[in-house]
């Protein structure tokens, strides 16, 4: 029984030491982003509508991501993320959303391209954001259609009768 016991304990021991003996992984970071071009990108949105861009990225080390994200007042309203892995021209789109307590301004549109080894880079557009002004909406009902005329910035009105039921 101390025989099977020792032979436990020296077999635990060589396992340890074996274990010990196995090199660490290294964690490889930089602190160098890719180079990023915003090649184009809209100046101007509306509400509601969307902001198409293009930006070229190249870098030594593989890519990993390109983000857009739409500030308004420091505020993150609308984001897209592109997966990345090699130097190329990437496309996308980025919503511009309809928010109520939002008014007529700036937003900052904001590209932030990453590589494998976690280094980043940033680059800013300023967006000149406003709210969408028609001259008339057009409202349908069973076929049937209404124009409404605009009466103030956003306030429309229809001067006729609609079906009673």
């Amino acid at each position: 029984m101390n025989r099977y016991f020792n032979m436990a304990v020296l077999v635990m021991s060589v396992s340890a030491l074996i274990a010990s003996c196995q090199k660490t992984p290294e964690f490889i970071t930089t602190d160098v982003g890719p180079e990023m071009e915003i090649v184009e990108c809209s100046e101007s949105a509306l509400m509601g509508d969307e902001i198409a861009f293009s930006v070229n990225l190249s870098d030594p080390i593989p890519l990993s991501t390109l983000k857009a994200q739409l500030y308004f007042d420091d505020e993150l309203m609308s984001e897209t993320v592109i997966r990345t892995k090699k130097d190329s021209l990437y496309e996308g789109i980025i919503d511009v959303p309809f928010v109520s307590r939002v008014g007529d301004g700036d937003a900052t549109l904001v590209f932030i391209s990453q590589n494998i080894q976690f280094g980043t880079t940033r680059d800013t557009v300023e967006v000149a954001v406003s709210r969408p002004d028609f001259e008339y909406l057009t409202l349908y009902v069973d076929g049937k259609d209404y124009k409404m005329e605009k009466v103030a910035r956003n306030q429309y009105e229809y001067k006729g009768s609609f079906p009673s039921d």
